[in-house]
This record gives C-alpha cells, sequence and structure tokens, in this order.
C-alpha cells in the first residue's frame, strides 16, 4: 500500500457515497505527504500535527479550495480548517474510528460549507480537494505522473475558488433549540 493505493481507495468509495470512508483514507494519504515535506528532523514541523496542518495550510489556496484560509467555530471554539482538519477528523478518525458529531458531508457538487443546527456541513468537494493536494503535492510526483492533469484545480492555478474568494470565516451556533 502505497498514498496512491490510498487515493485510489478514497475516489472508489466517494463515487459509491461512502464520504466518511473515503476521508478516513485520504487524511491517511494527507499525513504521509506532509511527513516526506516536513520530515521528523525538520525544525519547524517535528510532530505529526504540525507537519499535517503546514501541509494543508501551504495547499489551502492552490490545491484544495482555492482560498488562502478559512476558520470556523466548532465546539464554542474558533479553529483554522488545518485544525479541524487534524485534531477533530483525523484524530477522531483514527482514535475513535468515526466522524465526529459537530461535522456532516453531503453530497453536493458545490464548495458549500455551512452552520446548521450546531454542525460544520461540508460538500463532498472538500474531499476532492484535500484529495487534489495530495496527487498534485511534488512529493508525490512519481507516484502520480500520469494523473496529475486530471486532477488540476476547477479555478485555476492562481487561486480564487469557484464560490468563495478571500479568506472565510463560519461560525456555528452551538446552543439547542429547545
Amino acid at each position: 500500500m502505497n498514498v496512491r493505493t490510498l487515493i485510489g481507495d478514497a475516489e472508489m468509495l466517494l463515487k459509491q457515497g461512502r464520504f466518511e470512508s473515503a476521508l478516513a483514507l485520504v487524511l491517511m494519504a494527507i499525513a504521509a505527504t506532509s511527513r516526506k515535506r516536513y520530515p521528523r528532523n525538520h525544525p519547524k514541523y517535528k510532530k505529526d500535527q504540525e507537519s499535517f496542518e503546514a501541509f494543508v495550510r501551504d495547499e489551502m489556496k492552490n490545491s484544495i479550495t482555492g482560498v488562502a484560509s478559512m476558520t470556523a467555530e466548532v465546539g464554542g471554539k474558533e479553529m483554522p480548517m488545518e485544525s479541524i482538519l487534524y485534531k477533530i477528523l483525523r484524530c477522531t478518525v483514527l482514535h475513535e474510528g468515526k466522524i465526529p458529531e459537530e461535522l456532516v458531508f453531503e453530497e453536493k457538487p458545490d464548495w458549500s460549507i455551512r452552520p446548521a443546527e450546531g454542525r460544520l456541513v461540508l460538500s463532498r468537494n472538500w474531499i476532492l480537494g484535500l484529495m487534489r493536494a495530495v496527487v498534485r503535492a511534488k512529493e508525490n510526483e512519481p507516484l502520480f505522473k500520469d494523473a496529475v492533469d486530471r486532477w488540476k484545480p476547477p479555478w485555476g492555478p492562481g487561486g480564487g475558488g469557484p464560490q468563495i474568494l478571500g479568506d472565510l470565516h463560519i461560525r456555528i451556533r452551538q446552543d439547542k433549540k429547545p
């Protein structure tokens, strides 16, 4: 198994509507790719979380969403998307085997990110954007030489996603309706 296998399996699962399983594989591929970019002896990014979040930050505008940064409030705490992906998604998936209740994926072919009833709802394109970052990462070039063109961002090389431009902040209310 390698990063290409993880992405190929994630793509197959995504086509079947199995978002959570696809995301678990993509998060593993991001962790592996981030360690290629920032090995343990890197002076700034020694910890897994640091390298994972740095990789996502690096790729946010060019491969993942087309915007430079995003924050959202989850569980009453404002966090950058790279921290949400690591702390809330990656850690919960790996250590508990589930997607946290605060996050929901929906099968919309857009880049929506919206609050709904105390949850953060993300479209499936978030998973595709994360996959794109792994495939297009220079560290994985030997694995994906034949696939890079298929994974071009829909907004072009300079960023500026189709529906979100600039920085984005989403606030989710945590209080429940009686």
